[in-house]
């Protein structure tokens, strides 16, 4: 996996599903499932929150379902929790790491 491919800027941009032209999927469950590993990871060593809580959120795309489904099997066998946003927009991700009811470590989207 060249991951590097992944890398747009501070996001994570990919194919997740077959139809584009030209195009191979290159976000499989396998390959978001190491992500949610490596984000948690990087929680840990980065703020030193052993159990990181993350919210996560999707868009209305297709493949929402199954990169959310994906991100949480990773994140939580790595030791994170979790709550799960359902559809949401970006900036209500944001919300959930500055609400004093929430009080998320960290978002997904």
């Amino acid at each position: 996996m060249n991951w590097k491919k992944l890398q747009n800027g501070s996001d994570i941009r990919g194919v997740a599903l077959e139809g584009i032209d030209g195009e191979h999927v290159n976000l499989t469950p396998e390959v978001i499932e190491t992500i949610a590993k490596s984000f948690v990871r990087w929680i840990r060593n980065t703020i030193g929150c052993q159990t990181p809580k993350i919210a996560i959120g999707t868009d209305s795309r297709l493949s929402g379902a199954t990169i959310k489904n994906a991100f949480i099997k990773g994140a939580v066998e790595a030791g994170a929790d979790i709550i799960d946003c359902s559809l949401a927009s970006t900036p209500a991700m944001f919300m959930t790491t500055v609400n004093d009811d929430v009080q998320a470590t960290a978002s997904v989207m």
